[in-house]
């Protein structure tokens, strides 16, 4: 029979200086030594007990509603059980680590009543295998430094505090500083269903409760993590700040400022999130730099009535591998940089069943904001119903949506009574490349189903567009808004029906490239009446406006040109003659040069006679002269020259470049 002891916690801490690290032994029938108290909460230090492999937990600091333990290490072995004994009046367990090691959990953490418990620990925390939890409340394990509260106190793991000033307000926040200690779960604790058969949970709360993980990097490898009709948070940090925290009874809410760095979380090797409820509404919410699930891991919300589904990820969202994903009847929405999708992994949204009364209209909404790019290799993003109610919508807002390979799908369906929902991108390119990738709305009952496309740049290569509806269903509606449009080898642009009326097919696009193997069409199987209408714009505005139309013959010029005849013919032909350097260009087909004009300063012989000429004149003596007379006019002489004169003479002139109607070689002057 095992004999409960109780050891003050210096004892425990000198042996477990001394002994070797996992193998205390203080009697010889008692459990190993690996939660030991420290001294910092001074005469309310907590307690442990030992019986078996049992380690008891009490005493501590009681504020209020809240239960303070402090330890310099905490660690449970496989098949462990720590309690917290605490009283049923206590809401809220706080305990932290102020030693260097990390807590391996690999037992059963415990406690009394309704009380959530915190599990603080900076070095960082692994949840082994066969961890488990039974407690009657919400549970929250983290790497923070210290526990902020409302009325400015703070509890840490770190400072050296003695007799720390504790309170009876709420706590408010996680606060980090320095390098943060990781998360890890590799918890594949199972249970006994009710129909017998073991059941893998992993780490698992109340239904209806919290179960937070908040760290450094946070990563499960095979672990599990079960809230059913809860709310699951993962939160990962990499530096100084501050998680907000909201304590409302079993409700645990946490907050991420925007500017806090962000750590990765990953999912390995059939890991999973469980928020699975037939009654509850379970809520997903995680914060990371790189969220990653791999190898089969999956988040879960698949027979609840709704909920929210968060992630948001400060780089890159990548699930890959069959059945690798997340799967929810709730509102997913993903926020990252980037998300890639393939292997057979995908996420998707449903209703099955009634669905919840209390939600009007459709829900089971999976909106992708991802500010560079959504890639899709054989990969799939959806929304559906199986219910009376309306599928949700699925909506994209992404730099470039890239999707190859076959079973790569974007898809909103109905195969219940409940209509489709509508499938939306704004994207600046999509791409759809070969082995059929596709966007599809597939429609049994309704009038949605409908898919709209804004983009500059859209391409398909053996890929289709369409919208389907089957039984007596309309089809859905194809709106597409692009720079350019290419539909290469087979590709396909349908808004085809069974027996209801097809669907519009409606493309506004600046440039549209068709091969001929492919096709647009908006067809009902039941009528030609009944066939959608295929309207393509292929530009904005229409360059043909405002042209002349030209005539197709070409214009008789005869008679339209006026006859005249050569100016100077024969000896007085015209001539135009350039001397000196700039002005005109040597050649008159040649363009006129830049560089200046240059003067000739050359002097002809007329003009050197000329000036002689005048200056003989202006030296005769006045009486030597004829008077002077007025000029009445002007005469060209025999040599050509221009003289003034006093009396005109009668003549009759002729302006040989006037040339009469009758052309003749030469002019004569009466």
């Amino acid at each position: 029979m095992a004999i409960p002891l109780t050891i003050p916690y210096w004892v425990l801490w000198l042996v477990s200086i001394l002994a070797i690290p996992g193998t205390i032994s203080v009697s010889g029938n008692c459990a190993l030594a690996q939660v030991i108290p420290d001294s910092t909460l001074g005469i309310e230090s907590s307690i442990v007990k030992f019986s078996g492999n049992t380690y008891a937990i009490e005493g501590g600091v009681k504020r209020g509603p809240s239960l303070f333990h402090s330890f310099e290490q905490f660690s449970v072995p496989k098949d462990g059980l720590a309690i917290f004994n605490n009283t049923l009046d206590i809401q809220n367990i706080i305990s932290r680590v102020t030693g260097p090691s990390m807590s391996h959990i690999n037992g059963t953490l415990k406690a009394e009543g309704t009380a959530n418990l915190f599990l603080i620990n900076p070095n960082g925390i692994i949840f082994g295998t066969n961890a488990s939890l039974k407690i009657g409340g919400s549970f929250l394990a983290s790497t923070a430094s210290s526990l902020k509260f409302a009325d400015g106190t703070q509890f840490s793991a770190t400072a050296s505090q003695t007799a720390p000033l504790l309170t009876t307000s709420v706590p408010i926040g996680l606060q980090f500083a320095g390098t943060v200690g990781r998360i890890s779960n590799r918890s594949m604790y199972s249970i006994i269903s009710s129909s017998g058969k073991p059941v893998v949970v992993g780490l698992q709360v109340i239904p209806g409760g919290t179960l937070a993980l908040v760290g450094g990097d946070v990563s499960f490898d095979g672990g599990r993590l079960q809230a059913q009709g809860g709310q699951v948070e993962l939160g990962a940090v990499d530096s100084f700040g501050t998680v907000g925290l909201s304590v409302d009874a079993n409700d645990l809410h946490l907050s991420f400022p925007e500017g806090l760095a962000r750590a990765d979380i990953s999912l390995a090797n059939a890991s999973q999130v469980n928020v699975n409820s037939e009654k509850g509404i379970g809520n997903v919410e995680i914060q990371g730099k790189n969220v990653v699930l791999t190898s089969g891991s999956q988040i879960i919300a698949a027979n609840g009535s709704g909920g929210q589904f968060t992630i948001n990820a400060s780089d890159s969202v990548k699930l890959t591998g069959s059945n690798s994903g997340l799967f929810s009847v709730g509102d997913i929405k993903v926020t990252a940089r980037r998300l890639v999708v393939q292997d057979g992994a995908g996420i998707s949204t449903g209703v099955i069943g009634i669905g919840n009364p209390a939600v009007t209209g459709p829900y089971g909404d999976l909106t992708v904001n991802a500010s560079e790019s959504v890639e899709l290799t054989g990969g799939f993003l959806t929304t559906s119903t199986r219910s009376v109610r309306n599928a949700g919508n699925l909506t994209i807002s992404t730099g470039q949506l890239y999707v190859q390979g076959k079973n790569s799908q974007l898809t909103v369906s109905s195969g219940g009574l409940g209509a489709a929902g509508n499938l939306e991108i704004t994207a600046l390119s999509i791409i759809l490349l070969n082995s059929q990738s596709a966007l599809s709305a597939e429609n049994s009952v309704g009038e949605r189903g409908n898919i709209i496309l804004h983009t500059q740049d859209l391409q398909l290569r053996n890929s289709s567009i369409t919208t389907q509806a089957s039984n007596n269903a309309n089809s859905g509606n194809i709106n597409i808004d692009t720079g350019t449009l290419v539909a290469l080898q087979s590709s396909k642009i349908t808004a085809d029906a069974q027996g209801g009326q097809g669907g519009n097919i409606h493309i506004k696009t600046q440039g549209l490239i068709r091969s001929p193997d492919s096709s647009i069409t908006a067809m009902s199987e039941r009528s030609p009446q009944l066939n959608g209408v295929v309207e393509i714009n292929t530009l904005v505005n229409n360059p043909s406006q405002g042209l002349v139309t030209l005539p197709i013959e070409p214009v008789n010029i005869t008679g339209q040109i006026a006859q005249g005849c050569p100016a100077g013919v024969g000896p007085r032909a015209s001539k135009f003659v350039v001397t000196g350097h700039g002005g005109l260009p040597p050649d008159p087909t040649e363009a006129l040069r830049s560089e200046p004009t240059l003067a000739d300063l050359g002097t002809t012989v007329q003009s050197q006679e000329r000036r002689t000429s005048a200056t003989t004149s202006s030296n005769l003596s006045s009486s030597d002269s004829a008077p002077l007379v007025e000029a009445q006019g002007w005469v060209t002489n025999a040599k050509g020259e221009v003289e003034l004169v006093a009396q005109l003479p009668t003549v009759t002139l002729h302006i040989p470049w006037l040339a009469p109607t009758i052309c003749q070689a030469t002019y004569t002057a009466s």
